[in-house]
């Protein structure tokens, strides 16, 4: 039996579930990684691209050919932006992932905003702004605070705030419009703000048929509470309960979410092929989008990682033959849990500003029953891993129930782990 030479595209923890996963696979033989944590160092070969330009992506494309990688699967959004599946695709390499075009309905917000409303997908009425000074005028004729200012493109997870007062707003229609801190070519939307209970909903889809995965619930929020400002996130847990009504929002989610936006990206020209995240708030009035992705959430991937059952060479296989309806994926009958340990800094500072420590106690964690730790900015120097990034850690474990999963996860974080740059949310998968 051949067994498959992998790459997987990405450096974060979101990246190392995905090698992890691949890793139990029997079929899959040597494993890579664009550009290797000190988690993923330990299942992969670091092949030091960090594909954050089109110089990058056609350097990976060499590398791939190289190296006879025979299956490429992305798992960050900076590379679907930059066009790396096409960069696969048309140098005849299997990808996993849609192509610039169809991945825009993640880097470009007013794009997908206007797809919505054109298909009557259900999200918060908005408005663009592209200067702003147009735009402080608009905040200041509002009088339904709060409400929801955000970047239009790519922004770490950072682009979005909710705007209790008048100064947020003006605050961060500077930020998108005046001192470009998200980058240039921004516009800056505002919209209402969306109340009721957050999901993040995960489809896979071969371009002909789709199937939705267990609905997960993260926390976006910085602190405690769900206080403070928005950032990547800093846990998850899943499956997620759905109450009474689960059977109405699952409908609601697939003929009124999932169907039409793949419908309509389709003719368009841009067939979506890959994993498609929309955020979803669901409330007494159905559901509506708050955003969608092109690829597996962060750290999503880590809890749907942890309960999935069937081989991931398959799922991916399947996909790419384009025989997804013929596949069953099959899932743990257990909870997981993810807390996401983060940098001090964080979300704010840059990624090369974030203070270098080490990390101890992590062979103890492991020690814990079902407990896996996934790397995300950290590195490895003389057998120490420190943190490298704003999000070093996420840690996951599972259990019979939701109440077992979130206690072993919290021993691993409270009593084995030891950093002191490192600080984290005490009441995931707890509000």
């Amino acid at each position: 039996m051949d067994k498959k030479r992998i790459l997987v595209v990405g450096s974060g923890g979101r990246e190392h579930a995905i090698l992890w996963k691949l890793r139990q696979s029997r079929r899959v033989g040597e494993l890579f990684s664009s550009q290797a944590n000190a988690g993923i160092a330990q299942i992969a070969e670091d092949l030091k691209n960090p594909v954050e330009t089109a110089e990058d992506v056609a350097r990976l494309v060499e590398q791939a050919k190289t190296l006879g990688i025979d299956i490429t699967i992305v798992g960050s959004d900076k590379p679907l932006e930059l066009g790396v599946v096409d960069a696969f695709q048309d140098a005849g390499l299997a990808i996993l992932g849609p192509t610039r075009d169809a991945a825009q309905i993640e880097w470009d917000k007013v794009f997908a905003k206007y797809l919505m409303v054109r298909n009557n997908i259900p999200t918060a009425p908005f408005t663009v702004f592209t200067e702003l000074e147009p735009a402080l005028r608009h905040v200041h004729e509002r009088r339904d605070l709060p409400f929801m200012v955000k970047a239009s493109r790519l922004a770490r997870g950072q682009g979005a705030l909710k705007c209790k007062d008048e100064s947020q707003a003006v605050f961060q229609l500077e930020r998108i419009l005046k001192t470009k801190s998200f980058g240039e070519d921004q516009a800056a939307i505002v919209e209402k703000c969306l109340t009721g209970s957050e999901l993040s909903v995960t489809a896979i889809t071969d371009g002909e048929s789709f199937q939705t995965w267990p609905y997960i619930r993260d926390y976006k929020k910085l602190l405690d509470g769900d206080k403070g400002g928005n950032c990547g996130s800093m846990g998850a847990w899943g499956p997620a309960s759905l109450g009474k009504g689960k059977f109405l929002i699952h409908r609601q989610v697939k003929r009124r979410v999932v169907e039409p936006v793949l419908r309509a990206l389709r003719v368009r020209g841009r067939t979506f092929v890959g994993w498609l995240y929309p955020g979803i708030m669901v409330n007494l009035f159905g559901v509506k989008v708050l955003e969608f992705n092109a690829r597996l959430g962060n750290p999503e991937a880590q809890v749907l990682m942890r309960r999935l059952r069937t081989d991931l060479l398959d799922i991916v296989e399947a996909i790419l033959a384009r025989q997804l309806k013929k596949l069953k994926i099959e899932w743990h009958r257990k909870y997981a849990v993810c807390v996401v340990m983060a940098t001090e800094g964080y979300p704010q500072a840059d990624e090369d500003e974030y203070p270098k420590a080490s990390i101890e106690g992590l062979h103890e964690a492991a020690k814990v029953p079902t407990v896996v730790v996934f790397h995300g900015g950290t590195m490895e120097e003389n057998n120490v891993i420190y943190t490298a990034g704003g999000r070093p850690l996420s840690v996951t474990a599972l259990g019979d129930t939701l109440v077992e999963a979130r206690e072993r996860v919290y021993d691993a974080v409270e009593w084995r782990i030891s950093c002191p740059k490192l600080k984290y949310r005490l009441d995931i998968a707890q509000i």
